[in-house]
């Protein structure tokens, strides 16, 4: 099966978050999202936030996109104490936990990823 394409970004208006299809043009950031009744809204979101859904959940059903924080289990990745932290990041074809001076690739590992919040949160 292919993986759903769809993106994720805070609303201009009340910083909600969102997730569709992505349309940007030389102005605005829009995610696109069918709504109830079949009518379609286009929703202005903020640009730095956009985030592209990475096909995946976290261990705990969570779809995982671009800029979220969070745990890999560290028996999964061999590191002593609470585990492998850091933000999901698209690197060379493929989504990474990137803790800042290393990385680890998330596709096998997603299982036991645990996300945490999301760098645009704070």
């Amino acid at each position: 099966t292919m993986r759903e394409i769809k993106f994720r970004g805070q609303r201009v208006d009340n910083g909600e978050w969102v997730d569709g299809y992505l349309l940007i043009d030389d102005e605005h950031s829009r995610i696109w999202k069918t709504c109830i009744y079949h009518k379609d809204e286009f929703v202005p979101v903020i640009r730095e936030t956009v985030g592209q859904f990475t096909g995946l959940q976290d261990k705990n059903g969570k779809d995982i996109y671009e800029g979220d924080e969070g745990v890999l289990s560290s028996e999964m990745v061999g590191v002593e104490g609470d585990g492998f932290k850091g933000v999901v990041v698209y690197l060379e074809c493929c989504f990474y936990v990137d803790s800042g001076f290393n990385g680890h690739q998330l596709w096998s590992d997603a299982y036991q990823f645990e996300i945490t919040g999301n760098i645009h949160d704070k």
